[in-house]
């Protein structure tokens, strides 16, 4: 084992490992490990021991050995601990008694859900100028909820991700904010001797991808009753994938009634994602670290030139597997296109827009309910009707680019 590999069983430092495994992934808050030995009955592996693996100066897992395997055969005796990082308990366990009236931030929701479970770990939002929730985003749990669904479910209302860093610290991001300091090359004609990766492997895959996406609202029943047409309370979003033939379109009803710059919003982020996954790019590197001494690992753009597998631009690390063993050490890595995980719209300047068709909106219902000015409510209606279509009109603009 590498000297510059620590493996740390309730803090004390331990050295006969042939074999260390550690996965992670950006889209799971939870990373896992495992760790082989040659089955000394005396090394002291036990379950529900703390377990922390370093490298040089990067922590690589803090968590709970949770697994044990003794193994027996002709050719020795091995033995296999396993486990997950500090918050396997967030994805494990359901939570009750949340509930909370708008007006605080996603990280005071993870708080006081981590304080629920008496969880104590760190949270970072590296999201500038997130928006705290409104009264109408009421927080409450079902009586059996699932603390990390609760958690992503309220996230995703934001358009950003929460996911973990090597240390299991909890990371409020978007995706693709750091750019990585080596590139990931594969040249046929090699020359210069830049090649460092060892194997790689792709699959594009266009099954799941249409040419038009349309979203629409679910019905309003009151705005029916009341004859409303605004776009607002009842309406569509629309965008497109000019890669793929006309003929391929993908209808789809939101879960909740939302307006149409919501509605748009949906549209193109289903465009984004089904465009990233249609890529699937897998390559290994010999050793863990970039020239600069800093660790692969998640949500780094990375530029990609792969000439055996046609790939010649920037992609995001989605995974990393690190794996160390006698002979040495690498690094699994999977990528995606850099929009693969969210939404590149300014979900703020959406919130923002949204509220003035909301306000404008309020205007005209008043107008409809108590004025006896019959021109005073159309005035009002077709000014609000203007609005969302200007509205509407800009950010769909502003998402096709």
């Amino acid at each position: 084992m590498a000297n510059d590999i620590k493996v740390l069983i309730n803090d004390v430092e331990y050295t006969e490992f042939i074999n260390i495994t550690i996965d992670t992934d950006m889209s799971e808050v939870c990373h896992s490990f495992s760790l082989q030995t040659l089955g000394n009955e005396n090394f002291p592996l036990f379950r529900g021991q703390e377990i922390t693996i370093k490298a040089k100066d990067y922590s690589l897992m803090r968590g709970y050995i949770e697994k044990c395997s003794p193994d027996v055969s002709s050719d020795g005796k091995s033995f296999t601990v396993a486990g997950r990082c500090i918050n396997a308990d967030i994805v494990d366990s359901n939570i009750s008694g949340i509930n909370i009236s708008g007006g605080i931030k996603l990280e005071t929701l993870i708080q006081k859900i981590l304080d629920s479970l008496d969880i104590d770990n760190t949270i970072i939002n590296k999201v500038s100028g997130l928006t705290s929730f409104t009264n109408k985003d009421a927080i409450a749990s079902e009586p059996d909820q699932n603390a990390w669904d609760l958690i992503n479910q309220y996230s995703q209302k934001k358009s950003v991700i929460v996911t973990s860093d090597l240390d299991s610290k909890l990371i409020i991001t978007r995706t693709g904010d750091i750019k990585a300091h080596d590139s990931l090359i594969n040249k046929l004609n090699d020359t210069n001797q830049e090649n460092n990766i060892v194997t790689s492997s792709a699959e594009y895959d266009d099954s799941a991808r249409y040419y038009k996406y349309v979203v629409i609202s679910q019905e309003n029943k009151k705005a029916d009753k009341a004859k409303f047409t605004l776009a607002s309370i009842s309406g569509k979003g629309i965008a497109y994938d000019n890669e793929i033939r006309k003929s391929r379109i993908f209808i789809k009803k939101a879960d909740n009634s939302c307006n149409s710059i919501i509605l748009a919003e949906m549209a193109q982020l289903e465009v984004n994602l089904r465009r990233a996954n249609s890529l699937t790019y897998s390559c290994t590197l010999n050793g863990l670290f970039q020239s600069n001494g800093k660790i692969w690992q998640n949500n780094q753009l990375v530029y990609v030139k792969d000439e055996d597998n046609f790939i010649d631009s920037w992609l995001l690390i989605k995974s990393c597997s690190y794996n160390i063993g006698t002979d040495g050490s690498y690094v699994n890595m999977e990528l995606v296109t850099k929009d693969a995980i969210s939404l590149n719209a300014n979900m703020d300047n959406v919130e923002e827009r949204t509220n003035q068709i909301a306000q404008t909106n309020k205007k005209f219902k008043k107008a409809t309910y108590k004025s006896e000015n019959t021109k005073n409510a159309k005035y009002l209606a077709g000014k609000a009707i203007a609005l969302d279509k200007k509205i509407i009109k800009e950010e769909l603009d502003k998402l096709k680019k």
